[in-house]
């Protein structure tokens, strides 16, 4: 399991953390996980650094 995993675990309504574990599934190639938590990061009403980086990591999932 990734440390990340059990940090969203923790704070579910955390969309920097949502990030970091997307970002995480992204580089393991698990494009379902990826999609999922970048999407609750992108969805977050804080804003934080990375925000725009998750919503370009979800359209290239998206396009493929």
């Amino acid at each position: 399991r990734l440390f990340l995993e059990k940090a969203v675990e923790g704070a579910p309504e955390a969309g920097l953390m949502h990030y970091h574990l997307g970002m995480a599934y992204f580089a393991l190639g698990n494009g379902v996980s990826a999609r999922d938590h970048l999407t609750r990061a992108v969805e977050s009403t804080v804003d934080f650094k990375g925000k725009d980086e998750a919503r370009e990591t979800l359209a290239k999932l998206d396009a493929s």
